[in-house]
């Protein structure tokens, strides 16, 4: 998986959306915007792309995507539930059909035995479907967030069709 791997995947995510009269939106912990940045780098994007949240700080995830903090306090940040929260919150803030959410440990610290460097939950969230998937991802931080958005885009394209 190299950096063209990612903008073609995403032009796939694109066309997907595109044919289908769809819009996307992210809400973006451990991959920092990259998600939406990948999305941006398509000419037209506004026709699929309605903006996304860099929820690093757990009162952003609270405060402007509505995880409730009882979710965070009890299953964690890097859990299913709250990146399946976080991923419904942007979608009603964005008011689309599709949002891609993610949060989890890029490392190269804040790893622990339960929770290791590279863990990362995706979360996918549609009217139809709400997808939670965890992985662990190796390599150092940049690597491991070019993982994560490939992964992620992998997984809406695989819902959208």
């Amino acid at each position: 998986m190299n950096d063209l791997d990612i903008e073609n995947l995403a032009v796939e995510v694109y066309n997907a959306l595109l044919s289908k009269g769809q819009m996307m939106c992210t809400a973006e912990s451990c991959s920092g915007g990259l998600i939406g940045s990948t999305i941006v780098n398509i000419s037209g994007s506004s026709q699929v792309f309605a903006g996304g949240v860099i929820a690093y700080q757990n009162q952003v995830k609270e405060k402007l995507l509505n995880v409730p903090h009882s979710i965070i306090s009890q299953f964690g940040v890097v859990s299913q539930e709250t990146v399946l929260a976080m991923a419904e919150g942007a979608r009603e803030a964005f008011g689309t059909e599709w949002a891609i959410a993610t949060t989890g440990i890029a490392g190269p610290t804040g790893g622990t035995t339960d929770l290791p460097v590279g863990s990362v939950w995706i979360g996918i969230a549609s009217s139809k479907v709400k997808k939670g998937c965890f992985q662990i991802f190796t390599g150092n931080r940049s690597e491991i967030r070019k993982k994560c958005v490939y992964k992620g885009l992998s997984i809406l394209l695989s819902e959208i069709k």
